[in-house]
């Protein structure tokens, strides 16, 4: 489960590294088999794998959009100083728990799809993620997870938050100021 498309990827050159040995055989070719004579191509399948796995792109790409974004998610919300939420203008972008139980980072439907329209990518992906089991479900035959948003029961794609940190969570090129705790 760690690296998908290299896993996907292996069965093919397996296969043509058995062909190219059966040929090797068959034609009795006067040069010596050497074993490693595909190692290059293994080489550059596995390199590339990582940048073809459009799934990990998508998810990349929707959590540093979140990230980006903290106070359009409930619980991480701004208050005023009464204590009173202020919801922001767009309306909420979705959830983001902490609980040590379930945490994850958890958009609404449609703003996901449009997020993941906006980068480039297409709403299947989230199959894929539950496929993978990046997602917290209420359903395991469905794709959302029951949240509440502002005393409110919404549908939401949850993120694992371990899958956040995993392959999402982007690393700072410049420090952050450290004037508030970053939720993920």
């Amino acid at each position: 489960p760690g690296d998908w498309v290299a896993g996907r990827l292996a069965v093919h050159v397996g296969l043509i590294h058995v062909v190219a040995r059966l040929a090797h055989e068959a034609l009795a070719l006067p040069w010596a088999w050497d074993d490693d004579a595909l190692a290059p191509a293994w080489r550059a399948a596995v390199e590339g794998a990582q940048e073809a796995d459009v799934a990990r792109s998508a998810l990349e790409y929707a959590v540093s959009w979140a990230q980006a974004r903290t106070r359009t998610f409930w619980g991480t919300h701004e208050k005023a100083a009464d204590g009173t939420v202020l919801a922001p203008a767009q309306g909420w972008s979705g959830r983001i728990s902490d609980d040590p139980r379930r945490s994850y980072i958890g958009f609404t439907g449609p703003v996901l799809a449009r997020v993941l329209s906006e980068g480039g990518y297409g709403y299947e992906v989230v199959k894929i993620w539950r496929d993978r089991g990046w997602l917290h479900l209420s359903d395991p035959s469905k794709l959302t997870f029951a949240a509440a948003i502002d005393s409110r029961v919404c549908k939401v794609i949850a993120v694992k938050m371990s899958v956040v940190t995993k392959y999402g969570a982007a690393e700072a090129e410049d420090s952050h100021d450290g004037s508030e705790p970053l939720p993920f």
